[in-house]
């Protein structure tokens, strides 16, 4: 994430920092014409106007994606594309940056009376490349060190004492840029680091969050509901009863008692009654029409409870169904051996 936030960081400062490049590369054409070195000016802007295209389009060019494809956002790009496109910004600089160790051809070697003009220019691009690159230190040294090289050599080789102090100050000015690229990194990676450690924990806590949520819900279901039918347990049912008779609303109650099943857990075994529990709160949800609440009191008892409204038929119909759908035979059980009892209450 640290390599993510540092390239992204890198192609927003390379955008913004180009226009200024070129912009100043103008007007060092323009300087070079004036004073008759239209020729090799115009040859010098042409180049470094091209490797300065050329990383502009690298700042727009996609990034390998984990899941496949290609991505503009660094953060969701493989670190091996991460990577790549880290160091292609940095032979771009150093390209860039030997583009302006050129510029004493436009000057003769810094020896002219234009010379001063091209050593701002040079000094205050690579102070605002330092500026710009603070996320990653190895691309504007990369772009400076050429070019302020080339100032200090050309400096020593035409030789005097005035040319000599400003060659050492250009050397001083270069390890001060270097020592800023560096610290400025150092800065950046740190926030970095913390942001990213801190996003870490937001999503940690998030998701903890988001499983005790889960398991107070699956908690509650449990408290309230019957582990071997699913429907309402005991003290469900009585909380959903309370909750519609507080409301005011006429509800109709209905107890459920199952016939013969005792005789089911003597002939077939304990596992075959549980399956015939199950079977009827499966008949029970089938046959019962919506807005209702069933639950299972203990043992062979049943209750439902549903408001009126929710009845398209009499209640007589809606038991008879149920006593129907009950006396079907269940598999494994004798043909007639389990049937159903029903209380009706209009609360």
């Amino acid at each position: 994430m640290m390599r993510a936030d540092q390239l992204a960081s890198v192609r927003r400062s390379v955008m913004n920092a180009i226009p200024v490049n070129m912009l100043l590369g103008f007007a060092a054409l323009v300087v070079a014409l004036r004073y008759g070195h239209g020729m090799i000016g115009g040859i010098w802007y042409a180049g470094s106007s091209t490797i300065n295209l050329a990383r502009m389009a690298l700042c727009g060019a996609r990034l390998h994606r984990v899941g496949g494809g290609y991505t503009r956002d660094a953060r969701q790009a493989v670190p091996r594309a991460v990577e790549a496109h880290q160091r292609l910004h940095l032979l771009a600089a150093a390209l860039s940056g030997t583009a302006w160790a050129l510029v004493p051809l436009l000057c003769a070697g810094y020896a002219e009376p234009q010379a001063t003009f091209y050593l701002v220019v040079v000094c205050g691009i690579t102070a605002g490349a330092v500026v710009y690159g603070a996320a990653q230190a190895r691309i504007p040294i990369s772009f400076i060190v050429p070019a302020l090289l080339s100032v200090i050599g050309c400096l020593l080789y035409a030789g005097g004492f005035d040319r000599n102090a400003l060659a050492a100050t250009v050397a001083l000015y270069l390890v001060a840029l270097v020592r800023s690229a560096w610290g400025s990194e150092a800065g950046f990676r740190e926030l970095s680091r913390l942001k990213n450690e801190a996003t870490a924990m937001a999503r940690s806590l998030g998701a903890a969050r988001d499983r005790a949520t889960e398991f107070a819900q699956r908690m509650h279901h449990r408290a309230n509901h019957d582990a071997l039918t699913e429907l309402l347990n005991r003290a469900g049912f009585m909380q959903a009863l309370e909750q519609r008779v507080a409301s005011g609303a006429p509800v109709c109650l209905m107890l459920l008692d199952l016939d013969g099943f005792k005789s089911v857990n003597d002939l077939y075994g304990h596992e075959a009654g549980d399956r015939v529990l199950v079977e009827v709160a499966r008949r029970l949800r089938q046959a019962l029409p919506d807005g209702y609440a069933a639950g299972r009191l203990g043992g062979d008892e049943f209750a439902v409870v549903l408001a009126p409204e929710c009845l398209t038929r009499p209640v007589t119909q809606l038991a008879t169904r149920l006593i129907a759908a009950i006396a079907i035979p269940f598999p494994g059980c004798a043909a007639g051996s389990v049937g159903v009892s029903i209380g009706i209450h209009g609360l």
